[in-house]
């Protein structure tokens, strides 16, 4: 952790949220040459099944930003077939219409898979390393929008408060930027409902092969 953006009480930018999208932002401003500071409650990222399948469209992005690299030295991987499996079709029939996902983006293998956290980590590590100040373990945390906006946070039972030009909200769903800052949420009704589970020491299963699960409503 940099403490240098809490002596000063100001940072250019400041992000809420430390995960793969607030990270990311941080690493990109900062190497535009920003003063940039992460604020991000969790101290040790924990695995969750959010963000650790990239879509093919995702990684042509990731390259565009400069952090496919990134993603690659933290364990990512391609996935370059898709297989739908479901209750109405055999097995093999599925695997017989496999998808190849190298076909879909140009100049894209396919899927990127890697560990949420470790890709947050690695994203993190790389935004300290481009001059942001990443603050992790943060407590109660207020926003105070308006031509003067400001982040006032907890850290080790300390209240901090940052000045800032701007404050970005990469803290989730539930955003808490989004709900103290009055932005009203426009979104769609859902279509499709996912689902998804972490599973850990299978040796045995493909890493080049993502199974998808679909159930008939």
């Amino acid at each position: 952790m940099s403490v240098s953006s809490l002596d000063t009480g100001f940072s250019e930018i400041v992000v809420v949220g430390g995960g793969i999208g607030g990270a990311t932002i941080a690493l990109v401003l900062a190497r535009a040459g920003l003063t940039v500071t992460v604020l991000e409650q969790q101290p040790p990222y924990r695995d969750r099944v959010r963000g650790e399948y990239m879509q093919p469209w995702g990684v042509a992005e990731a390259q565009h930003l400069g952090i496919g690299e990134i993603l690659g030295q933290a364990g990512g991987f391609f996935a370059r077939r898709i297989i739908h499996y479901d209750e109405i079709n055999a097995p093999h029939a599925a695997e017989a219409a496999a998808r190849e996902l190298g076909e879909l983006v140009p100049g894209v293998a396919g899927a990127l898979c890697v560990s949420h956290p470790a890709a947050c980590l690695a994203l993190s590590q790389a935004a300290e390393t481009a001059g942001a100040a990443v603050i992790r373990g943060i407590g109660r945390l207020t926003v105070t929008p308006g031509p003067e906006p400001s982040v006032t946070f907890e850290l080790d039972e300390v209240e901090h408060r940052l000045l800032c030009r701007l404050i970005v909200g990469a803290d989730g769903r539930s955003s808490t930027v989004r709900a103290q800052a009055g932005i009203r949420l426009l979104r769609d009704e859902p279509t499709h409902l996912m689902s998804g589970m972490l599973v850990d020491h299978v040796p045995e299963w493909p890493r080049k092969t993502s199974p998808l699960a679909r159930k008939a409503m």
